[in-house]
């Protein structure tokens, strides 16, 4: 996050890639990263952008609420599935 001050990095995009479970019971996000974000977003056109992968894992149901670093974090949030949807595999 410190590259985002420099003049060269500044309008850098960021894309993370994730199922969207960044916060669990036994893995807890750290907010003190989403103040860092927010420094960095400061006068900045730094920007971060999240490709949604749906989780492919038969049982495994996620909520929204699940995903709230995701919604705090990102700037555009992008569907993985939909991007990708025809080549993923099918078991």
């Amino acid at each position: 996050m410190l590259r985002v001050q420099s003049k060269a990095w500044a309008a850098a995009d960021l894309l993370i890639v994730t199922d969207g479970l960044l916060d669990t019971e036994l893995d807890r996000f750290d907010r003190q990263t989403l103040r860092l974000v927010e420094r960095a977003r400061r006068g900045t056109p730094f920007r971060i952008h999240v490709a949604l992968a749906r989780p492919s894992m038969p049982g495994i149901a996620y909520c929204e609420a699940d995903r709230w670093v995701v919604h705090e974090l990102a700037d555009e949030i992008h569907d993985l599935e939909a991007w990708v949807g025809d080549l993923l595999p099918t078991n």
